[in-house]
């Protein structure tokens, strides 16, 4: 497609990506893309601040806020726990994370990686941080069954997790 495009429009495009790269930094709170020092979202006075939601990728957001449910503030790691690829808790941004609960505001972390089983390490490593904080509540996100589909394409694993993560619709044994 680029090949394809007259010079001039070849060379603006190139100069708008270097410009873009020199005004978008990291947001300092939660390490989102943004254009000044925070972000819209943690500049955004009617986000809760009590509840953080932990992504592995800024572009993990944009999910979450298309469904227009999440109100609260986020926490990008930068990545997950991945031994194998030199990636441990010193290459995520986790300090700031507990820098962040250490201010005593959070109530509810909401860790939302992936369900691989690097995503499934980061989780236990993050509940490991903050599981003798008894002023916070830990939750992750929801796996399983996608809304919507047909259980003869779910994969066996879909089906575990859904089993394991059901809700109980009933009060009777």
């Amino acid at each position: 497609y680029l090949l394809g495009l007259p010079s001039n429009s070849l060379k603006n495009f190139a100069r708008d990506i270097f410009e873009m790269g020199k005004s978008v930094s990291r947001c300092s709170i939660c390490g989102n893309y943004s254009e000044g020092s925070l972000c819209s979202i943690c500049s955004d006075k009617e986000r809760d601040n009590s509840i953080i939601c932990v992504v592995e990728h800024a572009k993990d957001i944009a999910l979450f806020e298309k469904s227009s449910t999440y109100k609260g503030r986020y926490h990008i790691l930068g990545g997950k726990l991945s031994p194998l690829e030199g990636v441990g808790p010193d290459e995520l941004n986790l300090k700031s994370l507990a820098k962040r609960v250490q201010d005593g505001k959070i109530s509810e972390i909401i860790i939302a990686t992936g369900a691989d089983l690097e995503g499934e390490a980061t989780a236990e490593y993050i509940k490991d941080m903050f599981r003798s904080n008894q002023n916070i509540k830990l939750s992750r996100i929801g796996f399983g069954i996608p809304y919507g589909a047909t259980l003869e394409f779910v994969s066996s694993k879909s089906i575990e997790k859904a089993l394991e993560k059901r809700i109980f619709i009933s009060k009777k044994p």
